[in-house]
């Protein structure tokens, strides 16, 4: 195994697991719209808990955007390519 892919493998495992979580949450946000303001028809709900909502989904779509750009960035430009690592043979 190169030392490129030591470096890569877990930063790999990381991005897969950090969308599919986000995947998860994409499902529960789309049936907290669609849930929240036909069954509690109350002006808390749709004054806090909606816009609540769509704030955090908001702010995790921005963070999953910056660890994405971070972690290509650091594939391309930080982590040197196998063939410029030289091993001890």
């Amino acid at each position: 195994m190169s030392l490129a892919s030591i470096f890569l493998l877990p930063r790999l495992i990381m991005v897969i697991v950090e969308c599919i979580l986000y995947g998860i949450y994409i499902v529960l946000f789309g049936l907290a719209v669609w849930i929240l303001p036909r069954k509690f028809d109350t002006p808390s709900v749709k004054r806090f808990f909606f816009p609540a909502i769509v704030i955090l989904f908001f702010f995790a779509t921005i963070s999953l955007a910056f660890d994405l750009m971070a972690e290509v960035y650091v594939t391309l430009f930080i982590i040197p390519p196998s063939w410029v690592i030289k091993t001890g043979t």
